[in-house]
């Protein structure tokens, strides 16, 4: 099992200096934060188009699908979805025998 985890954006304060950001940072950080979402917007569509399960966490959602790593890093290349803009995370490969 394989999830694609796509960070939406966190508490302002983890992304500029709020105590030392002009004003004009402020509209820079905003035009960032929609350039970004727009993108997530695409992410979206692409994933949800292939078969992926959506779920959410507090700063991101997760999607899901029952795939190995090589197969999910080369579908997301043939969706245009690079591995910069999202992390994979596998799941039940690698069990111990206690």
């Amino acid at each position: 099992m394989i999830d694609v985890n796509i960070f939406l954006f966190g508490k302002p304060e983890w992304m500029m200096d709020l105590e030392k950001a002009k004003a004009k940072d402020f509209e820079a950080f905003g035009k960032d934060i929609c350039s970004w979402l727009e993108r997530v917007s695409e992410i979206i569509e692409k994933l949800e188009k292939a078969g992926w399960d959506r779920s959410a966490g507090l700063y991101d959602l997760f999607y899901s699908k029952s795939l190995s790593k090589k197969d999910a890093k080369k579908e997301l290349r043939n969706l245009d979805i690079s591995l910069k803009e999202v992390c994979l995370h596998e799941w039940g490969r690698n069990k111990r025998k206690l």
